[in-house]
């Protein structure tokens, strides 16, 4: 912005100079400096009014921890006596100690019931393992030996596919080769009734009696559609092509035509022994003729039944195995899938499902152990009992009174007032760094230890007190010194997480701006808990390394 300042500041001065010696100037040389001011302007123009784009400060969505913090400032002690109480309700279960007794750190001191506290503990410790070995073996990969048995099953399903084709095509020649044998078996039996029903006609239905021209019809279109005609062929001539040449359609034409066929014989096989019980020629037809007609009707009618059967067998046949072959198909293609996600590394989006999964179950997890050190009493440092005030069976409440008391000799402590907004934040237990005016280059490691229930009002703003111990011995620090405090009241690693700038908000929800080509768009994202270095949890809709935008420049 700067340089294209300069340079508009630069023109303005060449071009005064520039007229100024077009004044002075003789023709030709205006000329000449005319067409030079022509492109300095052009240039000019350009820097000047050309559209400004968008500028964008962008950053990467990164893995790691956020931390939250709560800071305070306080006065160093001497810790001789520690008050301990519980930061839950409940019903006191086991007394682990007695008055005098010297205990080490971490020491379960008293315990409130909690079996099914504990229960849903392991029940969310378990749901997190699992989850954190799938994504343990997602990020691994997969291993020689399961790569080499999915290409057992890949080649083995090739296999079941093959098979399934050729006894496909097997199945269906077979049915196609039986279809050939009842086409030629009834072409015979077609033949013989055209012939006799032209022997009949000869005998009993030469005349031109409607009964008579009836007869001739029939016989006549039985003929067409089984011989043919001068632009068709007909049902006898397909079934000497598909002999010829037994190819599935030409099989599959002879059949449809020797049906129709079959049909017109049939119904004028019917129509002659109908026309032979007339009173008009009935006394003149021979026994012989009947039973002629009659075995005429049972052939065809047997030969049109075996047409069918042969058309439903092929139908059936090709329907079943195209059934088998998808499936097989399928299966071959589950496996080939099966086999390229071995061998492909993993996904973005499902790392990102997965660890999902298990920031989840880390969360529930910790929640659940939370619980369950707030449901016993601690010992915060190496120390003596000094007093206990429980029973068992005694209910309790969470901050309630005092349960027990510990003496650490020649430790420091820190009171510190933490402010409404802030102490919902802290438990019991909560790391806390420390840094005194006395020694502004150092710090210190202690916890947490007490958070007194009731409120210490300020200047008309409201506190609570917390006491924090140092761990070991530090020479240096002496009663009355200020402290500066941070106490860390959540930690979470192996999060998403982004700058808090980058996130705004919406109608109840959470969206990130990202670059798209030329322009900017919004992705919707769930966000969690805020850390206390301006950054903030990012739960979905982003996954490592995507590029977001924390600020536009005009």
């Amino acid at each position: 912005m700067e340089f294209e300042q300069n340079i508009e500041k630069e023109t303005a001065k060449g071009f005064k100079k520039m007229i100024k010696k077009l004044r002075k100037a003789k023709k030709r040389t205006k000329i000449i400096l005319g067409l030079v001011l022509i492109v300095v302007l052009a240039i000019a123009g350009f820097l000047i009014f050309r559209k400004k784009e968008a500028t964008y400060e962008l950053v990467e969505v990164k893995r790691g921890e956020v931390i939250e913090e709560v800071s305070a400032t306080g006065t160093i002690e001497a810790a001789e006596e520690v008050d301990l109480r519980f930061n839950s309700s409940g019903i006191i279960e086991k007394i682990n100690v007695q008055v005098g007794d010297k205990v080490k750190k971490g020491t379960y001191l008293i315990q409130l019931a909690s079996g099914e506290l504990s229960s849903q503990y392991l029940q969310a410790q378990a749901s997190y393992n699992q989850a954190k070995a799938k994504l343990d073996q997602l990020l691994a990969g997969a291993t020689s030996e399961e790569i080499q048995v999915a290409q057992q099953v890949v080649e083995n399903a090739q296999i079941v596919l093959d098979d399934a084709r050729d006894k496909a095509e097997n199945d269906l020649q077979q049915d196609y080769n039986s279809a050939l044998v009842y086409l030629v078996d009834t072409s015979s039996k077609g033949n013989k009734a055209l012939a006799d029903l032209k022997d009949m006609e000869k005998v009993y239905f030469y005349r031109s009696t409607s009964l008579e021209t009836t007869f001739r019809d029939k016989r006549t279109k039985a003929e067409d559609a089984f011989y043919g005609t001068s632009i068709l062929d007909g049902a006898d001539d397909l079934v000497d092509k598909a002999m010829t040449d037994p190819s599935y359609e030409n099989i599959d034409s002879a059949l449809t035509e020797m049906r129709s066929a079959l049909e017109k014989v049939i119904d004028a096989l019917d129509y002659t022994k109908k026309a032979m019980a007339d009173p008009t020629v009935r006394e003149n037809v021979s026994s012989t003729d009947r039973t002629t007609i009659d075995t005429d009707i049972t052939n065809n009618n047997t030969g049109y039944g075996y047409i069918n059967t042969a058309q439903t067998d092929i139908a059936n046949q090709k329907i079943t195995n195209q059934v088998n072959i998808n499936s097989a198909e399928n299966t071959y293609k589950k496996a080939r899938a099966d086999l390229e996600k071995l061998e492909s590394p993993p996904r973005e989006v499902d790392i990102a499902v997965y660890q999902a999964d298990v920031d989840r179950y880390w969360a529930n997890m910790s929640e659940y152990a939370q619980k369950l050190k707030d449901a016993s009493i601690i010992a915060p440092f190496d120390g003596v009992v000094a007093k206990i005030d429980a029973k068992i069976g005694e209910v309790v409440s969470s901050g309630g009174k005092i349960v027990a008391s510990l003496i650490s000799p020649g430790a420091f402590q820190i009171r510190a007032d933490i402010s409404e907004t802030d102490i919902s934040k802290v438990n019991l237990g909560d790391p806390v760094e420390v840094t005194l005016d006395a020694f502004p280059e150092e710090k210190w490691l202690g916890q947490i230890v007490e958070i007194e229930p009731g409120k210490t009002v300020i200047e008309g703003v409201v506190y609570y007190r917390v006491k924090a111990l140092f761990e070991g011995m530090h020479e240096k620090v002496k009663s009355g010194m200020s402290a500066d405090v941070t106490i860390e009241t959540v930690r979470k690693e192996n999060v998403l997480y982004v700058p808090q700038r980058a996130v705004s908000s919406r109608d109840n929800k959470k969206f990130i701006k990202i670059p798209d080509g030329k322009n900017v768009k919004e992705v919707e994202v769930v966000t969690g808990f805020k850390g206390s270095n301006s950054e903030i949890e990012i739960i979905s809709g982003l996954s490592e390394g995507d590029k977001i935008i924390t600020y536009i420049k005009k």
